[in-house]
């Protein structure tokens, strides 16, 4: 007697081949004998239902000797274990015993695929949406109209093709023995359906949205991956970046400061660049949330004097106090959140042409408008922002900014090309300087001191040697080892600020000088403004010119000078300086590498100090220019580096 243990249907986990793991565990008993009577037990062949009747005759038993089986035999029990295909399949079992009797026994079986498909995704895509066609503005079925849309489908994220027995034609893989999957999309926690092979996205989705991509093979199996769509509108068609940021960047007395980068930054990011009148606007924005940041670091020396340091000595000494917290933080050169002797250094030092720049901050700092400051008296109280933030933007908001020139504190910057260059001075602050005879090889004292020392708060200037002499050292007096920069003797000059309180006919310094040949000092000791411009400031802070007197009516002041254009390089604008001993008619020209000439300037200009405003609309041209002043017999020329 045949008896088989119950089994149900058989699992295949083989994604490839569809091949599943059967084992039919079954006994024979033999009842003729006490001894076994098992003569023989065989498995003829497994059968299959070929015409899908229901039905298994002798007709249809098949033979298949690429199929793998075994009997595993301990009497009376035995198992059946093979790896058949998918599908229904028949096992017959044939015994007989001892009497000559005879059993067989026919099993159904089934082989069924249970092993979804796995997907490998892209990590995300990117769409951008495009107008919708008028005539079907409902792009995605959810009965409104949407202005923009784009679909996108589940075959976009397949990083590499998914292949399974029960798959779909025409590839197989390299076996030849699986077919391609399907794929389907839908969005994270909405059901999976195999014909939802893409999805449409409109202005209702969001930026980033999650979505499933499913793999399905024939027999209903599928499996996910999880990846994201980028939906983008970058030319705004979804009809609600109605929205814009505007403001003005304006120094403390309401003057635009141009060429300033604004930075929008958020659900867009934009870069505006402030012309004359300080606006920026950003427009056709999305209701979103946005930040406002500022930002200008060209030209340091722009506004910045030995009158500066005496304003800033005089706040520190409690004697007269910076009249705001704009001038307050403009006196904080060295970004420490306080005024003190080093922020003095610092500026000094720029002034005397000891340093490109400022170390520890930008040219311009800006503050939001809007901000009220808890203790005016000390504007780091708390952080001050100096960027705007707007949230949830709807029309159009202003963010205006408080510009503030580092180191300017008496707000002489040039803030934009509208603003007039005003060089006026009232007179002349004189150094008293003995006048002698110089014999080469020779080591001479000069002391320098003026008698009008006590009615000023200090000057600056450029102090130049001719080639008769050479500098050895300097002996200080008022002025001491800060107020100079010796970088520049080398070149026959020496940068010297100084300010302070003074009494009358007190030594400034003492120059060591050697004679390299017989001559005169005032023959070669002199004023430029080369380096640091010469000029001094009276106690009500007005400008004067520089001389030097040597007695018996020999004066010298600053002679023709023609100064580097700043900035340079440049872009929108520059500034050409020239000094006059006299006033005079001057010629301005400036002209390409070729030689032609771009632009020209001739008119009367007042003795000292005058400067010249230059803008692109002006030149025209770009790259390496050159630029020429002659006055009377006086002609110089410098180079000059205007930028795209």
């Amino acid at each position: 007697m045949i008896k088989v243990e119950d089994y149900d249907t058989f699992a295949s986990l083989d994604g490839e081949n569809c091949e599943g793991e059967v084992v039919i565990n079954f006994s024979i008993k033999d009842e003729c004998t006490e001894e076994e009577g098992l003569r023989r037990v065989w498995l003829d062949a497994f059968i299959v239902d070929t015409d899908e009747d229901g039905n298994f005759t002798q007709a249809e038993f098949v033979s298949d000797a690429d199929v793998t089986a075994f009997v595993l035999a301990e009497a009376p029990n035995y198992a059946f274990v093979a790896s058949l295909p998918q599908g229904k399949h028949a096992l017959l079992i044939e015994a007989a015993d001892g009497c000559g009797n005879e059993a067989a026994d026919l099993i159904l079986l089934e082989v069924v695929d249970t092993k979804a498909p796995a997907p490998i995704c892209l990590n995300g895509l990117a769409i951008e949406l495009m107008p919708t066609d008028p005539s079907h503005p409902d792009a995605d079925g959810d009965g409104d109209e949407d202005s923009a849309a784009m679909a996108i489908w589940a075959n976009d994220f397949i990083a590499s093709p998914v292949y399974d027995c029960n798959g779909q034609g025409p590839d197989l893989d390299i076996n030849d023995n699986a077919l391609i999957t399907a794929y389907s999309i839908n969005l994270v926690g909405e059901e999976a359906h195999r014909d939802s092979t893409g999805i449409v996205f409109t202005c209702d989705d969001d930026e980033t949205t999650i979505v499933e991509i499913h793999a399905w093979d024939e027999a209903g199996n599928h499996d996910y991956c999880e990846t994201y769509v980028f939906v983008q509108d970058l030319m705004n068609r979804c009809g609600e970046a109605d929205g814009a940021i505007v403001g003005y960047l304006e120094t403390e007395e309401g003057e635009g400061i141009q060429e300033a980068e604004v930075s929008l930054s958020g659900a867009a990011d934009q870069v505006f660049t402030t012309h004359e009148e300080g606006y920026y606007v950003f427009e056709a924005l999305a209701a979103s949330d946005y930040s406002i940041t500022p930002h200008l670091d060209a030209n340091p020396l722009n506004g910045v004097s030995t009158l500066d340091l005496i304003l800033m000595t005089k706040h520190i000494l409690g004697v007269q106090l910076l009249a705001s917290p704009y001038k307050i933080i403009a006196a904080d050169v060295n970004n420490s959140r306080a005024v003190t002797t080093l922020d003095i250094i610092e500026a000094r030092r720029l002034i005397l042409g000891a340093g490109p720049g400022f170390t520890n901050n930008t040219s311009w700092r800006f503050i939001a408008k809007d901000y009220v400051f808890p203790n005016p008296a000390n504007p780091w109280v708390e952080d001050f922002p100096t960027i705007s933030s707007i949230n949830d933007l709807v029309g159009e908001v202003r963010l205006d900014f408080v510009g503030v020139k580092v180191a300017d504190v008496n707000t002489s910057a040039r803030a934009n090309s509208l603003i007039g260059i005003d060089e006026r001075t009232y007179g002349e602050f004189v150094f008293d300087i003995e006048d002698f005879e110089m014999t080469a090889g020779n080591t001479y004292r000069v002391e320098v001191g003026s008698s009008m020392i006590q009615d000023v708060d200090g000057y600056q200037g450029t102090f130049t040697f001719g080639t008769g002499i050479q500098w050895q050292t300097i002996e200080y007096g008022l002025a001491q080892a800060n107020h100079f920069n010796t970088d520049f003797v080398k070149d026959g000059l020496l940068p010297n600020s100084w300010n302070g309180e003074a009494k009358p006919d007190e030594i400034l310094f003492t120059l060591v000088l050697k004679a390299t040949e017989n001559t005169r000092l005032s023959e070669q000791l002199g004023l430029s403004s080369r380096i640091t411009p010469s000029e001094a400031y009276d106690l009500s802070g007005q400008s004067y010119d520089l001389a030097i007197d040597f007695g018996s009516g020999n004066k010298r002041t600053v002679g023709f000078e023609l100064y580097q254009n700043r900035p340079n390089p440049f872009k929108a604008e520059t500034i050409i300086s020239f000094y006059l001993p006299m006033d005079s008619e001057a010629t301005i020209s400036i002209y390409d590498l070729s030689g032609k000439v771009l632009h020209s300037i001739q008119q009367d200009f007042k003795k000292g100090k005058n400067a010249v405003l230059l803008t692109d609309q002006e030149l025209g041209a770009t790259g390496t220019l050159f630029y020429t002043v002659t006055a009377g017999p006086n002609s110089a020329s410098k180079k000059m580096i205007r930028l795209d």
